[in-house]
C-alpha cells in the first residue's frame, strides 16, 4: 500500500541516508523540544498575569509541542517505517501544517493587540 508522493517522501524518506538523517536529527530535537515543552508548563517560574503574554505562551507551548510530536513520529520512521505510520502520512502531514498555519494565525492576531 506504499504511495510515492514526492513531497512527502521528502519529509519521511525511505531511502537510507535519509532516515539516518532525519534520525539524527530527531534523536536531537525531539528530548530537546520536549524539555523545553516540559520546562515551560511544568517550570518553577510564574506564569505571566497579562492575558497577551498568556495568549503567548500558550502559542509557544502548542508549538512546542507540535515539534515534539513531529519529531517523535521522525524518529519511529527513521527506526522503523511502519505500515500503519505510512497510511497516515499524509492525513497526519495536512493536520500538521493546519495547526502549524493556525498558531502563526493566532500569534499574528495577538501581537496586533500589544
Amino acid at each position: 500500500m506504499s504511495q510515492n508522493d514526492p513531497q512527502l517522501d521528502g519529509l519521511f524518506p525511505r531511502d537510507l541516508f535519509g532516515r539516518l538523517a532525519l534520525g539524527l536529527v530527531s534523536l536531537l530535537l525531539a528530548p530537546l523540544s520536549g524539555m523545553i515543552l516540559l520546562s515551560l508548563v511544568f517550570g518553577p517560574g510564574a506564569k505571566p498575569l497579562a492575558w497577551h503574554d498568556r495568549i503567548a505562551l500558550l502559542l509557544l507551548e502548542e508549538f512546542l509541542l507540535g515539534l515534539f510530536l513531529f519529531f517523535s513520529v521522525g524518529l519511529l520512521w527513521a527506526i522503523a517505517a511502519p505500515r500503519w505510520l505510512e497510511r497516515w502520512k499524509r492525513p497526519t502531514v495536512v493536520k500538521l501544517a493546519f495547526g502549524f498555519l493556525a498558531v502563526v494565525l493566532a500569534s499574528v492576531i495577538t501581537l496586533s493587540f500589544v
